[in-house]
């Protein structure tokens, strides 16, 4: 038996919010369990935000709600052969409710909508060779329904060959908008509805080494790592875009205490999905290879639910017992796909791994329940000098779905440099943003010889967003059940951006290092200069640290800084669009020097010739000069530790403003290399002088290296 509890609270002015719950776990033996958890949260809380382009522009979900809320969970697990000798299987289920407003980190659905899942699964024997899986799901919520069936049957048919056959129905209800309004799914692709039936079948082959005899009548069946609850779908749906509804759902607090009593963990074999049918008889020896193919199609569609047509081959080798390599290639309804699969490296010039996390608790903003994140992809050094690689990033479940790719090549034509070209390409679905499509290129380049090192980084994006959109702005304040209260309406915007990170040192003398910076981002969007966002950094700076005495050391830096912020970004004191842009030389000079082995003491200087320009587009350019002082004095005072004190003083010109204060920080030594202190800033300005927020006040905790 276990107890847990968990409390939360933050914010405040209007936004604060309680969270707190209480989880019980009685466990009769290891795969046989049942747990329950109760919740309830008070309060709005921050709206949750998330951005498909890189904080150019951003989704608000806001909870729409300050009353109190009730969440509730119960889950279990059955293994049968646990009950009894006679008994062989495993039972699954789940059921979860929200009431409309529960809030809590990552659990945020569209507009505090309530939300109900409930599900079971099943894995039982039939015999020696023969097993029979089955899973039902639910899910309702105002915004989108969604109910499916799965049930397989796989058989051993010879020790060498084994069958699968599977068939899944789902049925997914998006409330039209002049019926019932949309909370929210802005996405076309998450938007679909209707009925959908689709079959499989798959045959898998693994293949015995010469000389093995036919086994015994009654032989058993070999149970393959972590297949206990082997999925009820005989086999992989691989394509551009899944519309699996996904498992479980997960806690309904932010912070599960473990992971779930009966988690299966993934691992890297793709015969997982067929169960029985590619496991091994006992007794016999195999080839440590094999292989496996996989037809799909749609036997009944409604709606505008596309069809999910899919044929595939996939294969598996078994290296050694530390390394497993599969791959599979599959092409149908939605596109080509295909993964490989494995995580350890062949040799020194060539690697291929694949990660897949399937999460009981996803910090998404629209349902809390199982997501998978599949990332696969393969490096190969062909020479020296040239090597290639690709990976692709899928993911699916309750909420946002994305299939990414990426190819490259890495290229080094002489001992000091290196060079390499990357293209990616995806599609992002989400309920509350729409449906993002991405192309990418990017170039990178490197350089280092003896005193002099330098990179450099280039890409380019093209981004083009289709959303379904609102006509009126009454559907995340208004009644949510009266007809009418918003239409939907198409919309596309496109977004082109071109960034460039780069950076170069050279060691002019051994006292003496100099570096550059250049950061730059240009982002143009089709809606009108008043959503593009820009952003320059340049950076000259040296370094002084004499070798003739340790005890001085001299930083000078000189920065140019230019900042059009997206129109995506809001100010947190008055929650407006920062409607302005800035531009500034700044120029820092900072020194240290240690008077006594448990004393140093240190002056920065910095003086800020800046410019403001209070609206985006348009409008004059203001002066804004200040000029900071710090005073600084390092107390080394035990062994391990240090105590920090800072006089600090901020001069705006142009406001006829002075500004001063005190920081304070303690810090210990973590081995001879770096240290770790926490203080407090009495001033709320900071020794940045390229931030104009006043927001510095407070505590701080700071981590610092040396090499």
């Amino acid at each position: 038996m276990r107890l847990g509890g968990t409390f939360y609270s933050q914010g405040d002015g209007g936004i604060d919010q309680k969270l707190g719950g209480v989880d019980i776990l009685a466990r009769y033996r290891p795969g046989t369990w049942i747990s329950g958890e109760a919740a309830r949260s008070k309060g709005l809380g921050p709206d949750a935000l998330t951005s498909f382009s890189g904080g150019f522009d951003f989704t608000q979900n806001r909870q729409g709600s300050t009353d109190s809320a009730n969440a509730f969970r119960v889950d279990g697990a059955v293994n049968l052969a646990e009950l009894g000798d006679a008994w062989r299987g495993r039972l699954t289920g789940y059921w979860q409710s929200r009431d409309k407003g529960f809030s809590g980190p990552g659990l945020i659905t569209p507009n505090g909508e309530g939300l109900h899942q409930a599900g079971a699964a099943a894995v039982i024997p039939l015999g020696d060779r023969a097993e029979l899986a089955v899973r039902v799901d639910e899910r309702h919520a105002l915004s989108q329904s969604a109910d499916s069936e799965e049930a397989a049957l796989r058989l051993k048919l010879t020790p060498q060959w084994g069958v699968s056959v599977g068939v899944r129905r789902d049925d997914r209800d998006t409330p039209a908008a002049t019926a019932r309004p949309l909370v929210a799914n802005a996405s076309p692709t998450l938007t679909r509805q209707g009925e959908r039936t689709d079959a499989i079948v798959r045959l898998d082959f693994r293949p015995l080494k010469p000389g093995q005899a036919a086994p015994a009548p009654g032989a058993a069946v070999e149970t393959l790592p972590g297949a206990a609850p082997a999925q009820a779908r005989p086999g992989p749906t691989t394509g551009s875009v899944t519309e699996d509804a996904a498992g479980p759902a997960g806690s309904i607090l932010p912070s599960a205490l473990g992971a779930s009593p009966g988690r299966v963990v993934p691992v890297s074999d793709p015969t997982l999905a067929a169960g029985v049918a590619a496991a091994r008889i006992a007794g016999l020896e195999y080839q440590p290879w094999n292989a496996y193919g996989f037809v799909q199609d749609t036997l009944s569609r409604g709606g505008n639910r596309p069809e999910n047509n899919r044929a595939g081959l996939g294969a598996g080798w078994q290296v050694n017992p530390r390394l497993r390599l599969g791959a599979e290639v599959s092409d149908g309804s939605g596109g080509v796909g295909g993964k490989v699969s494995g995580d350890y490296a062949l040799d020194d010039r060539s690697t291929l791994y694949l990660s897949y996390a399937r999460e009981t608790e996803v910090p998404d903003q629209n349902y809390a329940g199982r997501e998978g994140v599949l990332t696969a992809g393969g490096r190969m050094r062909l020479s020296d000098q040239l090597g290639i690689f690709a990976e692709s990033r899928q993911a699916s479940g309750e909420g946002p779905h994305s299939l990414t790719s990426g190819f490259g090549v890495d290229f080094a034509p002489a001992k000091a440099w290196t060079t390499g070209l990357r293209f990616d390409a995806g599609r992002l679905s989400d309920p509350l943003a729409g449906d993002l499509k991405r192309y990418a290129v990017s170039l990178n380049l490197g350089y280092k010889v003896r005193d002099l090192k330098a990179a450099a980084g280039l890409e380019f994006r093209d981004d083009r967003t289709t959303s379904l959109g609102t006509v009126a702005g009454t559907c995340s304040t208004g009644d949510l059940t009266a007809p009418g209260a918003c239409t939907a309406q198409a919309g596309a915007d496109k977004r082109q951006t071109l960034l460039l990170k780069s950076s170069v040192s050279y060691q002019v003398t051994l006292a003496w290092r100099l570096l550059g910076v250049l950061n730059l981002s240009r982002s143009t969007a089709s809606q009108g200069a008043f959503y593009d966002g820009d952003y320059t950094e340049a950076v000259l700076g040296a370094a002084y640290r004499p070798i003739d005495n340790d005890r001085w050391n001299t930083l000078f830096k000189y920065t140019y800084f230019y900042n059009l912020p997206s129109s995506g970004q809001v100010d947190n004191a008055t929650n407006r669009l920062l409607d302005f842009t800035q531009r500034s030389h700044v120029l820092n000079i900072d020194t240290i020097y240690d008077l006594r082995p448990w004393l140093s003491v240190g002056v920065k200087y910095g003086l800020r010739l800046g410019e403001l320009k209070d609206t985006r587009v348009t409008g004059t350019w203001y002066s804004s000069r200040a000029q900071l002082l710090v005073l600084r004095g390092d107390l080394h005072f035990v062994r391990e530790w240090d105590a920090l004190v800072e006089l600090r003083g901020l001069k705006v010109d142009e406001a006829q403003d002075l500004r001063t204060g005190v920081l304070v920080g303690v810090y210990r030594h973590l081995g001879d290399h770096a240290k770790i202190g926490v203080g407090y800033n009495f001033t709320d300005f900071s020794d940045d002088l390229t931030d104009f927020s006043y927001r510095s006040r407070g505590f701080y905790v700071n981590a610092l290296t040396s090499f």
